[in-house]
C-alpha cells in the first residue's frame, strides 16, 4: 500500500507549523502495546517486565492520535503478536487511515497471517546467518524467521528486517544483503542504542570502534550500490561512521557533526509505553518522567512532554525522523524512494 496523499499532506503541513507555528503535532507515534514476549534477546531485557495495555485504552487512544493528526502508527512489543486481539487493533488502526507498521520477531507470524492483512509494513528483526541469529535471539529463531519472511511475502505484505550489528555479527552484512536480494525484503541496519532502562547493560556485546568503522564504511558502499534496497540514507551511515562513541548513543551536543540537525522527539515523533507513560522517545524510558494517557489523555500528556537535553542519538529511527524532519535533502530522497512503493 502506498502512502495517501492525505497523509503525505498532512505530514507536510505538520511539519510546516513546527517550523512556523512552532506547534507539536505527533506525527509519527510508536506504541509498546505489551511487554510480553516469547524470546530473551542479548540486547533486550523488555521480556522481563509485566507491562500490557488493554484493547479499549488502545482503542481510545488510537482516537486521539487519529484526532491529533497522527500519519504513522507502529505497533512494537515485547512480541505485539502475542496479544489476542492483535488483527482487531490492526483493522481498527487501519479505518483511521493510518499508515501502520508492527515490529516483530516472527515468531508468530505464520500463525497470525490472516490477522496481518491490513498491516502496511511488518520489520522483523534478523541478525545474520542461523548460529548467529539464534545466538543474538533463541535456538530455533532463525527457521522461524526465514518461515515468516516467505509467508509474509506471499501474502502480500511488504517486509523490512531490522539488524542490530554487535561483536557477534560483524561478518554477517554480506549474507544479509544476499538474502534481502534473494528474498526481496529491505533491511534496516542499526548499532546497540537502547537505554539500560530497555536493554539492561549492553557493553559486553559492542564491538571495537575500528571495526564497526569499517562496516559502517561496507554498508555506505553497499547503499552507493543497491540504493533502494537499503532502508537507511547515506547520511545516517555517514553520521555513526563519524560517531565519537558507540558505548554512549546518546549526546547532549552535536557540534562535531551537522549542526543543523536538531531532534523533533516530542515534537513530531513520540513514544508510549505499556503502562501509558508518553516519552519523546524510547530512549527517555526510565530517565525522565512521562505524563500518562491514561490519566489525562493522549492530547494533555503530549503537549506536557519535557524538553530533553538531548541533541541526537544513534538510534535508527529517530535519527532518521530528525534527519527528514530537518529536511535533510539527501534523507528526503531516501525516504520518497523507500515508501515509493509500500
Amino acid at each position: 500500500m502506498k502512502i495517501t496523499v492525505k497523509n503525505k499532506f498532512k505530514a507536510v503541513l505538520s511539519v510546516a507549523k513546527a517550523y512556523v507555528l512552532k506547534k507539536p503535532v505527533p506525527l509519527s507515534v510508536v506504541l509498546t502495546t505489551n511487554t510480553r514476549c516469547n524470546y530473551s534477546c542479548g540486547y533486550c531485557k523488555m521480556w522481563t517486565r509485566k507491562e500490557e495495555l488493554n484493547t479499549i485504552q488502545i482503542k481510545n487512544l488510537i482516537d486521539e492520535l487519529a484526532a491529533m493528526g497522527t500519519c504513522r502508527l507502529s505497533f512494537t512489543g515485547g512480541e505485539p503478536l502475542l496479544r489476542d486481539d492483535i488483527g482487531q487493533l490492526i483493522d481498527y488502526a487501519k479505518s483511521k487511515g493510518f499508515y501502520l507498521t508492527l515490529n516483530s520477531n516472527g515468531s508468530l507470524v505464520e500463525s497470525k497471517i490472516g490477522e496481518l492483512r491490513n498491516l502496511d509494513l511488518l520489520i522483523l528483526s534478523f541478525d545474520g546467518e542461523e548460529s548467529i541469529h539464534n545466538l543474538q535471539k533463541i535456538d530455533g529463531a532463525y527457521t522461524k524467521v526465514i518461515a515468516a519472511i516467505k509467508i509474509a511475502k506471499s501474502h502480500g505484505v511488504k517486509v523490512w528486517t531490522t539488524t542490530t550489528i554487535t561483536k557477534h555479527n560483524l561478518h554477517s552484512i554480506d549474507f544479509i544483503i544476499k538474502k534481502a536480494i534473494e528474498m526481496q525484503f529491505n533491511p534496516v541496519f542499526q548499532l546497540l542504542h537502547h537505554a539500560e532502562s530497555i536493554a539492561g547493560n549492553t557493553d559486553h556485546l559492542l564491538a571495537s570502534k575500528d571495526d564497526y568503522k569499517k562496516v559502517l564504511m561496507k554498508l555506505i558502499e553497499y547503499k552507493k550500490k543497491y540504493k533502494d534496497l537499503i532502508v537507511n540514507s547515506k547520511k545516517y551511515f555517514e553520521i555513526l561512521l563519524n560517531w565519537p562513541d558507540y558505548s554512549k548513543p546518546v549526546r547532549e551536543d552535536n557540534t562535531y557533526a551537522l549542526s543543523k540537525i536538531k531532534c523533533w522527539a516530542g515534537r513530531l515523533y513520540c513514544h508510549i509505553d505499556a503502562t501509558g507513560g508518553v516519552y519523546p522517545c524510547q530512549q527517555l524510558i526510565g530517565v525522565v518522567d512521562a505524563p500518562n494517557f491514561l490519566n489525562i489523555g493522549f492530547k494533555k500528556a503530549f503537549y506536557s512532554i519535557s524538553k530533553t537535553k538531548c541533541k541526537m542519538c544513534i538510534a535508527g529511527d529517530y535519527l532518521e525522523n530528525n534527519l527528514l524532519f530537518s529536511l535533510d535533502i539527501c534523507s528526503i530522497r531516501n525516504a520518497l524512494n523507500k515508501f515509493a512503493d509500500t
